[in-house]
């Protein structure tokens, strides 16, 4: 809505230029019009004279015929380019009427110097005091002819100047209407478009700022374009550096990290994600980071650069050393049950048979003397003995599995 408000706002102000100047161009053209005929007119009287004055020269033997006939001719065109006009002296005929009537009466008094001219190229006789008349007649007439134009110029001028102040006064009505309904509904709307901007720049840089991760935006010529408070505050404790906008990044890294960094920035650039993990020392201090590189993309989906961020990974890798010490465990655990099973079911199962063997064959062997039965007593308290010895190692291996 408010882009063809917009458009609509131009296209009128383009009109009311177009229209101001086509008028003004059309009436400059009308007013050199007129001084142009003002101008002929006022020769028309001058050669009125000056033919006048030939023939007396003429009469007199003080001139020749040709010279009154070349004032004459120029004399002639000039009368009916004024009353017709004339594409090759550069004028319009004279649209006011009374003007042209009392020029259309000139007519015979033009003609009649030239009926004069042919019959004088062959008879040389001149009538001097009709000439006088007819030369008399057409100055009177002219200076009519010519008060006519004059009063129809400054009509035209008064008229042009009535226009141009009402022409201004609509010129100012539609630019004060265009300011209004146009221009400062879009300059509100474009306020609070860059109102919400500004909050959402002051809120992203309030996220950003607020964790504890670095992040730097590098620019595809590896000029840094942004970085958030964090990644100053590393770069201060680390490098004694400030990062600036506009600095390359290779200012902040030791010549170890460049190729690193290099390689990984330009996996980003391509459009992919890179990632790696450093340990680093600081203050006796071991700390852990997963460094990021991610392409950055701006309006229309174009690569602008990488973004660089590094974040503190202590905790999870205390949290993979916890998980790997307590598998290891549940694998030792896992062996001493194994073991455990094992015994149960193998170690146990001899001396307890031999137990059952002979208590059996005491049952059984009725004719075994005493001697013999002894004998098979100590072979059952020596299996009784191996199998406590076998429970007692269960249970000591059990005993260390619940302590650990």
């Amino acid at each position: 809505m408010q882009r063809k408000r917009y458009i609509f706002g131009i296209l009128l102000a383009i009109a009311v230029i177009v229209v101001n100047q086509s008028f003004i161009q059309y009436w400059l053209h009308k007013k050199n019009q007129d001084a142009r005929v003002l101008n002929l007119s006022g020769r028309q009287r001058m050669l009125s004279q000056k033919i006048n004055i030939e023939f007396h020269q003429f009469e007199e033997g003080q001139s020749t015929l040709d010279q009154v006939k070349k004032h004459h001719d120029e004399w002639r065109q000039i009368h009916y380019a004024l009353l017709n006009g004339d594409y090759a002296i550069g004028i319009d005929a004279i649209d006011d009427e009374v003007a042209r009537s009392l020029l259309a009466q000139l007519n015979e008094n033009v003609e009649y110097i030239s009926s004069l001219l042919e019959k004088a190229s062959y008879t040389s006789e001149i009538d001097i005091n009709a000439i006088d008349e007819n030369q008399e007649t057409f100055l009177n007439r002219m200076d009519l002819v010519v008060k006519n134009l004059e009063l129809s110029s400054n009509r035209k001028l008064r008229f042009i100047v009535l226009i141009e102040i009402i022409l201004a006064v609509l010129s100012i009505l539609i630019i004060s209407l265009e300011v209004i309904y146009i221009y400062l509904p879009i300059e509100k709307h474009l306020s609070k478009t860059v109102e919400r901007l500004s909050s959402s720049e002051n809120k992203l840089r309030a996220i950003m700022n607020s964790t504890n991760d670095s992040h730097i935006l590098i620019g595809t010529d590896f000029q840094i374009l942004s970085f958030n408070k964090k990644a100053q505050e590393n770069s201060k404790l680390l490098l004694h550096k400030e990062l600036k906008e506009g600095n390359q990044i290779w200012e902040y890294l030791i010549d170890i990290e460049k190729e690193v960094f290099k390689r990984n920035a330009d996996i980003a650039l391509s459009g992919q994600s890179a990632f790696h993990q450093i340990e680093t020392n600081f203050n006796k201090t071991t700390q852990w980071f997963e460094i990021s590189y991610l392409p950055a993309y701006g309006k229309g989906n174009e690569l602008i650069g990488v973004t660089f961020s590094s974040t503190n990974i202590d905790r999870r890798k205390e949290a993979e050393q916890e998980i790997k010490t307590q598998n290891e465990r549940l694998a030792e655990q896992n062996r001493k049950l194994k073991q455990i099973a094992w015994e149960q079911s193998h170690e146990t199962r001899r001396p307890l048979a031999n137990i059952l063997i002979f208590l059996d064959l005491l049952k059984s062997d009725k004719e075994a003397d005493q001697e013999r039965k002894d004998e098979y007593l100590e072979y059952l308290s020596q299996s009784a003995h191996q199998l406590d010895e076998i429970v007692e190692s269960i249970t000591n291996n059990t005993v260390d599995k619940q302590d650990s």
